[in-house]
């Protein structure tokens, strides 16, 4: 153990926080940013580019494959990565925003991490996981995960059933396979954490 993480269960316990949710806050937290580090590292192509679609939502095996690839792939190779690693996937959601900045409208692809205090963005344009704020809110136009799709933080429908892009990522997605090539790429670019994924 580190000591910046010894120091954030050293908070944890002062704030009142049992050891045992203390390491697992910390643990959380350090899959996060491990996870987003690793990811962002991704080298971003447009779909048209890499695929010769406008728009095509990649699989995270395809993605680690070249290594390439846009927001909504970078997002989702995070998305799986996480869920494979252990978080739960009540905590997990992928958000559709429509980038309040840009001309023409940007619609832009983001993970979502949710806890008791908020919820934490992993963002591919940054290189810090931030905190969903007012702005950020006004910004989002759907949240979805395997199961479910929201908007405004109420459950709309089935995410397969009103999602097509996403109901066949899913049927072309190999569990297996995205473990190894993650693997792999954490050999290449990340040899130091390769141990922790």
């Amino acid at each position: 153990m580190d000591a910046n993480m010894r120091r954030m269960i050293m908070m944890c316990l002062l704030w009142g926080v049992g050891d045992a949710q203390a390491r697992e806050y910390v643990w959380i937290k350090h899959r996060l940013l491990i996870t987003h580090e690793f990811y962002n590292q991704i080298i971003y192509t447009r779909d048209i580019t890499l695929w010769g679609q406008k728009d095509y939502w990649a699989t995270p095996e395809e993605t680690l494959r070249g290594f390439k690839g846009d927001c909504e792939d970078i997002a989702i190779a995070k998305y799986f990565s996480l869920l494979r690693q252990g978080i739960p996937f009540e905590r997990l959601r992928l958000a559709y925003l429509l980038l309040a900045s840009s001309a023409p409208k940007t619609y832009h692809l983001v993970l979502e991490y949710h806890h008791e205090d908020g919820i934490d963005v992993l963002d591919n344009r940054y290189s810090q996981i931030y905190s969903a704020n007012e702005a950020y809110h006004a910004q989002t136009i759907v949240t979805f995960d395997l199961h479910y799709m929201w908007i405004n933080n109420v459950r709309i429908g089935e995410s397969q059933v009103r999602m097509e892009k996403w109901a066949s990522l899913l049927v072309r997605h190999q569990h297996h396979a995205a473990m190894t090539l993650e693997k792999q790429r954490m050999t290449q670019v990340m040899p130091h954490l390769v141990k922790e994924f």
